[in-house]
């Protein structure tokens, strides 16, 4: 009697380990797919960005010309628009339900990803927010100093607007904006990128392990 209660608790206690180690199988199939998505999309913002790379040469130029932005129109829109980018959230409170409940923290995998997505969204924050009220300012700026800014709404070019995209003062604006995207946004997404892949690569060592 005694041995049979010992082997249906061995047996239970076996089922629940499996059914653990499943759960916790899944759950770094979910954190590899987001993963994977999170640095296709870090990958494409950071293409674009260096797509950009040529402009903004051209425009941070001393003595840049009306020449200069007839060629290239976007050089108008440079320090006035951004591309924003989200992480996905999924895998990692899928993560942080699990560590709550196990001592599954004690994973380097589990830890190193809730780490490097609870700072990757404060980062994020903080980076595209600053770009942001960067651009309201600036666009501020424009609507209560400017008279022009209704023609270039209009796409139509004047000599105080031209003055302007070819003075000091927008120059000085592009700087701070290309210091925002290349010298902060960009620095914590090349670091995320990296991170990431690491993370890619042993999550996929540990899934076949564990086939």
């Amino acid at each position: 009697m005694v041995i049979g209660i010992l082997i249906a608790v061995s047996i239970n206690n076996a089922n629940e380990r499996n059914k653990e180690k499943e759960s916790f199988r899944a759950t770094l199939q979910i954190l590899k797919n987001d993963l994977v998505s999170d640095t296709t999309k870090v990958a494409g913002l950071m293409e674009y960005y260096k797509s950009r790379d040529s402009l903004y040469r051209v425009f941070l130029t001393p003595g840049v010309t009306e020449e200069d932005y007839r060629r290239s129109p976007m050089g108008f829109n440079l320090a006035l628009t951004y591309n924003p980018i989200s992480l996905n959230r999924k895998a990692y409170g899928l993560l942080e339900n699990y560590a709550a409940q196990s001592d599954v923290l004690n994973d380097s995998i589990v830890s190193e990803s809730i780490e490097l997505y609870l700072s990757s969204y404060q980062q994020l924050e903080d980076n595209q927010g600053r770009i942001a009220r960067d651009i309201d300012q600036h666009m501020a700026d424009l609507s209560n100093n400017e008279t022009w800014v209704i023609d270039m709404m209009r796409g139509k070019l004047t000599d105080p607007m031209m003055d302007y995209f070819t003075g000091k003062k927008y120059q000085g604006k592009l700087f701070l904006h290309v210091q925002y995207v290349k010298g902060n946004l960009l620095r914590q997404l090349f670091l995320f990128k990296l991170k990431a892949s690491d993370l890619l690569t042993r999550i996929d060592e540990r899934l076949n392990t564990e086939e």
